[in-house]
């Protein structure tokens, strides 16, 4: 074997509805209109942080909730 089982923990490859409910950690603020940045814990789609947008100002260090991906970027809400 080449590659331990298991040894690849990312989700690349997945479906945008697996990333639809995970919440995640905003780490640059987010603005109505203006991209922000949210880090996960675990991979969503191959990366722990993401591009983010939302439909109110979140400040960072917030938990926020993947509404829907458009793109490559996450819309996310408050949880």
């Amino acid at each position: 074997k080449v590659f331990k089982p298991g040894f690849h923990k990312t989700r690349a490859g997945m479906s945008k509805g697996a990333a639809i409910g995970e919440v995640g950690i905003v780490t640059r603020d987010i603005r109505p209109y203006d991209k922000g940045a949210v880090r996960f814990q675990k991979p969503l789609l191959g990366d722990d942080v993401w591009e983010s947008i939302a439909d109110e100002e979140i400040k960072v260090g917030e938990r926020v909730k993947v509404l829907d991906v458009e793109g490559n970027i996450f819309k996310v809400g408050r949880v």
